[in-house]
């Protein structure tokens, strides 16, 4: 968090922070890596492993008990955007070779919470 001080505009500290707030789990830090996966992606639209961080979070967000109606709509938008985001440039990449696996693979994630 200190070096977010410092260097504000570096997506991949904000990734990295997300990274480690998305690893310790609970509600509060899935909010947490959340907002810092969507600076990164801000700060740079091509970081592919801020947009999947960001599927993942919202995926996780939207999927507790503890979310309210609203933001597990504002999750689930945000879970399309990134995976839409993250469809587009396998596409552009890879001219659709790759993306019916890729659709494949992201249909078949499953997010369940750890037991207690």
């Amino acid at each position: 968090e200190e070096l977010i001080l410092h260097n504000p505009h570096s997506h991949l500290l904000h990734q990295r922070l997300a990274e480690i707030k998305y690893t310790q789990g609970g509600f509060e830090n899935m909010e947490m890596a959340r907002s810092h996966y969507c600076m990164a992606i801000k700060l740079n639209p091509n970081n592919m492993r801020a947009l999947y961080g960001l599927f993942l979070c919202a995926t996780n967000i939207a999927m507790s008990p503890k979310t309210t109606s609203t933001k597990k709509k504002e999750a689930n938008k945000l879970a399309t955007f990134a995976m839409k985001q993250v469809t587009d440039r396998y596409q552009e990449k890879s001219k659709g070779d790759h993306v019916a696996a890729l659709e494949g693979l992201v249909s078949s994630l499953q997010i369940s919470s750890a037991a207690s």
